[in-house]
């Protein structure tokens, strides 16, 4: 796994498209990642783990890992656990139906790890549409 390119902008400025790269970035500073530079150790690249202090050269994969997802849902209010769980069963960001059917519970319990990344980023306003 390689370290990903991630945009950086000026300040409240978004990057131009949500590709996988940003996608991970996102995920991982809305987790408590602190981005490159922030290291007082090389690389200069390296990301700083909010579990443990410590530098790592890359980041979790969120679009491709399950467990990762699961670890960045942890992070996730009530309110936008709601929107979170209305994008996977919709695929849009809409409040989560109160009537819940074993359709719906399959659907969103069998998610790809890069739809559960898609859902997060929406529900936390982080998603930047192409």
């Amino acid at each position: 796994m390689t370290t990903p390119r991630c945009w950086r902008g000026s300040e409240g400025m978004l990057p131009p498209a949500m590709n996988p790269d940003h996608q991970r970035c996102a995920i991982a500073e809305a987790c408590g990642w602190k981005a490159p530079g922030d290291c007082t150790r090389q690389p200069p690249h390296a990301w700083q783990s909010p579990l443990d202090g410590c530098c790592y050269d890359n980041l979790p994969d969120y679009l491709a890992d399950l467990n990762a997802m699961h670890e960045a849902e942890a992070a996730l209010t009530t309110w936008q656990q709601e929107v979170f769980g209305g994008f996977l069963y919709h695929g849009k960001v809409c409040a989560f139906q109160d009537v819940c059917t074993g359709q719906i519970v399959f659907g969103c319990a069998h998610a790809t790890a890069a739809r559960r990344a898609e859902a997060f980023l929406r529900a936390t306003g982080r998603w930047v549409e192409e």
